[in-house]
């Protein structure tokens, strides 16, 4: 009798899935345009599947079972000297990989302490994440609020948004927003929230700031993002991360 784990079980079972999802289309799509760039690549994302480790194994395992780019470690990639930092992106490199999109270390949902502690590490994380090479960072929208109306949880939203985007501008990252479509969820609070496509262009309107992306969610299935350009010279870029 074979005896298999749980955790084996979530990453054999995660790269099966990966593969027969999103590998036609990242193929079809991996030479690229005229310019070269690869438009879609196979994103390693750990946390999504339950698997804790660091950065430099995730990248061995990114290379070992076929992705193209992985996850950044934001707090381990700013507590790199720049001659260990040199020597993480020369390894990337020689593994064909590059960096997905690194999460948001800001709570734009949380209250006001969270929030200030978050934004207070912003540009620290911002700037190891620039040195490391990565331009992306994404957050999701929480769809429901306990407390808040729609026009109060969209105003503190647009705040949170702008100054965050201010930060991240800064050390040429941009910010993915990504709208949260599941039915659960958006039912899980009293008040509902952003969780469509227009009305997530709408809160990037409003924020006024060329940094922001828009992502979208769709039920709980391998997760398809899409960046738009839809301020300034925010360029198209898309990936598959393994949730």
């Amino acid at each position: 009798m074979i005896d298999i784990t749980r955790r084996a079980l979530l990453q054999r079972g995660a790269v099966v899935l990966a593969s027969a999802s999103g590998a036609s289309e990242v193929r079809g799509s991996a030479r690229g345009g005229a310019d070269g760039r690869i438009k879609f690549t196979m994103d390693l994302r750990c946390s999504s599947i339950g698997v804790r480790t660091d950065q430099k194994t995730r990248i061995d395992l990114a290379h070992k079972h076929g992705f193209q780019s992985v996850t950044p470690d934001r707090g381990f990639l700013a507590g790199l000297s720049g001659e260990s930092m040199a020597q993480l992106i020369q390894e990337l490199q020689a593994k064909h990989l590059t960096w997905g999109a690194a999460g948001f270390p800001v709570r734009l949902s949380g209250d006001e302490n969270s929030f200030a502690e978050g934004i207070k590490r912003l540009p620290r994380l911002a700037s190891g994440l620039q040195r490391a090479g990565v331009t992306r960072v994404g957050t999701a929208i929480m769809p429901a609020h306990p407390r808040l109306t729609y026009r109060a949880n969209f105003r503190r939203y647009t705040t949170r948004v702008r100054a965050c985007a201010v930060i991240l501008g800064d050390q040429g990252l941009r910010l993915g927003l990504e709208y949260i479509a599941t039915k659960t969820l958006c039912a899980s609070s009293r008040h509902s929230f952003i969780h469509t496509m227009a009305e997530t262009k709408g809160l990037i309107a409003q924020s006024a700031t060329i940094m922001s992306a828009l992502c979208s969610t769709v039920g709980t299935g391998t997760r398809r993002t899409k960046r738009l350009p839809i301020f300034g010279r925010c360029k198209t870029d898309r990936s598959l991360p393994v949730t």
